[in-house]
């Protein structure tokens, strides 16, 4: 009698230990299916601001770039937090140069413009120099490579942005791609194609470390 009393009271012992443990995994399963939910939400919310941030920055940029410059320009939001600028470098520089034209310092005064009281809202601005495929040398230029004119370029751009207005030095960097990024598709040996190769682009890191201190 005893024994068999003591071996229902193991079985009764073992299916409650089991239901427990049910139990516990069944909260655990909710608890993360929660927080996958939370994390999903306050990601949404972070990119609604960021997509509210860039919008703010394409309307400064529409407004303060002159309307003779405006299709000199292109703005495409590349990700939640990055947007990108692109400009044709002829418009900025003359051939296989790096000293910003008239037109080009204009241009890039009214974008910075438009950019400095907003600096708050990016992390970081990367000016990226592009050019076709010719070498340096066919243009009689006293760069060696494509590497250095692109850089050089890239270079006079973020000097301009840095003194023409309060963008911090911290955040801005110049990067020299040469010819081995050209636009999607853009693979041709034509002078439309070169040309649309021959680019800066300016891309807007935005912080989303700020967005989410924000949402807090």
């Amino acid at each position: 009698m005893d024994l068999r009393l003591r071996a229902g009271e193991m079985e009764t012992s073992y299916w409650t230990v089991l239901s427990d443990v049910m139990t516990s995994m069944f909260f655990l399963v909710v608890l993360y299916v929660l927080g996958q939910h939370i994390k999903t939400f306050a990601e949404s919310a972070i990119n609604e601001r960021l997509a509210a941030r860039q919008r703010e920055i394409s309307i400064a940029l529409q407004t303060d770039i002159p309307s003779t410059f405006r299709n000199k320009v292109t703005i495409d939001s590349i990700a939640p937090d990055r947007q990108k600028l692109t400009f044709n470098s002829d418009v900025l520089f003359g051939v296989c140069r790096a000293e910003l034209t008239d037109d080009g310092k204009a241009l890039l005064v009214a974008v910075v413009k438009a950019i400095g009281p907003r600096q708050r809202y990016l992390e970081a601005i990367d000016v990226v120099g592009h050019t076709d495929r010719v070498p340096t040398g066919n243009y009689g230029c006293h760069y060696a490579t494509n590497w250095e004119l692109s850089s050089a370029r890239a270079t006079s751009v973020v000097r301009l942005m840095r003194d023409s207005s309060s963008v911090s030095g911290s955040k801005l960097a110049a990067i020299g791609r040469a010819e081995f990024h050209p636009v999607s598709g853009n693979t041709g040996s034509d002078p439309a194609s070169y040309a649309k190769n021959r680019r800066i682009e300016i891309i807007l890191q935005y912080d989303r470390r700020d967005v989410y201190r924000l949402l807090a």
